[in-house]
This record gives C-alpha cells, sequence and structure tokens, in this order.
C-alpha cells in the first residue's frame, strides 16, 4: 500500500490526534493536512506499534491517503470502520451497565442508563453515529457496485482480484491464475464479479 504523507478526515467532524509531549495533531472536518516526516513515521503501517495506532485512526474517521486507491473508496472504508467501532464502544458501555444492575439485583433502570450516556459522551457519539451512517449512504450510493474498475488510477482488470478489499493487484496474469487455483472459494467469487464488472469480457 503505497501511503502519501497526508492525513484525511472524511468525517464532518474535527478530529484531533495525540503525538509527542502531550501536542496533538489537528485535521479539519472534511479536510486533509500534510504530515512532516517524524508525524508520518509515527502514523505510516509497518511501524512498531502500528496495530493500535490503526486503530486509533479508525476510531477517530481518518485515513493515510494510498495514491493507488481513489479518495472516495478510502472515505467510505473509513467511515464503515470508524461507525463499526464506535458502535461497539457504545454497546460495550451499555452492555457493562446492564449487567452492573442486574449484579445488584436490580432491574434495568433505562432512565439511569441514558444519563449515563450523556455524562460519559456516549449519546453525543451515537449522534454521531448516526450522522456518520448518513454519510456512508451517500458514499455507497454514488460509488456503487462498479467503482471497482475506478478504485486504481490503472488498475489491471485482467490481474486483479476484485473479491479482495481493497481490490488486490497482482504482477501478472499468471499469478493472479496460481492465486485463484489455490484459493478456490475465492475463485468462484471472483469469476461471479468479474462476469457481473465486466459482462462484455475483458
Amino acid at each position: 500500500m503505497p501511503e502519501a504523507p497526508k492525513l484525511c478526515n472524511p468525517t464532518p467532524f474535527a478530529v484531533e490526534l495525540p503525538f509527542d509531549r502531550g501536542t496533538r495533531i489537528v485535521v479539519p472536518a472534511d479536510s486533509s493536512i500534510n504530515l512532516s516526516a517524524a508525524q508520518y513515521e509515527s502514523f505510516r503501517s509497518g511501524q512498531a506499534g502500528s496495530e493500535g495506532i490503526r486503530q486509533v485512526l479508525e476510531m477517530a474517521g481518518v485515513f493515510l491517503l494510498d495514491t493507488d486507491l481513489s479518495y472516495d473508496f478510502q472515505a467510505l472504508k473509513s467511515i464503515e470502520s470508524t461507525i463499526r467501532m464506535r458502535r461497539e464502544r457504545v454497546n460495550g458501555f451499555v452492555s457493562r451497565l446492564e449487567v452492573l444492575s442486574t449484579s445488584q439485583g436490580s432491574d434495568v433502570d433505562v432512565r439511569k442508563i441514558e444519563n449515563a450516556k450523556k455524562m460519559a459522551g456516549i449519546s453525543r457519539m451515537e449522534n454521531e453515529i448516526q450522522t456518520l451512517e448518513s454519510r456512508r449512504a451517500a458514499f455507497r450510493e454514488n460509488l456503487g457496485e462498479t467503482s471497482a474498475q475506478k478504485q486504481r488510477a490503472q488498475l489491471d482488470p485482467k490481474r486483479t482480484c476484485f473479491v479482495s478489499n481493497p481490490p488486490k493487484e497482482f504482477p501478472s496474469v499468471l499469478a493472479l491464475q496460481i492465486y485463484l487455483k489455490e484459493n478456490p472459494d475465492i475463485a468462484a467469487k471472483h469469476e461471479e464479479t468479474m462476469a457481473r464488472l465486466f459482462p462484455e469480457g475483458v
């Protein structure tokens, strides 16, 4: 994945990310910023602790730009990830409160849970999730199923597996054929997808 030192925010919310010695990186809503060399080194994939950093970025709804993929495709995937992670946090918070209530022999008090959600900022997160879900729907509608053809600037359908997420372009047609032969389940889905995306063949 050819990442660029650019952090993109496809959400309608400004994002603040912790950086070094208490400093924070601010990415305005619907915008992007160019990272310094030190900042990029901290955020790019493959670094020590990069899995934790990736989760921070996904939770915030921002992503490092992949120059081989369209912005819209990356924005959609980023929004989908942050919706999933925020929803998990909301559900986990409510679940813990419900377990606590039942362990104390009490009925679950919906009003108390709602008050606790407001105090913890969970209600605000739920509102943000609703906004993000609307934005996700708009991206999905405009990208459409055939957008796989446009995700790379120079994507060769003869050597690309569109079933992968994101689509994976192999170095040669033979390399793709070998991969599909080794993975028959993926091969079946690949053939179905190719027939749908390229009904006239490639």
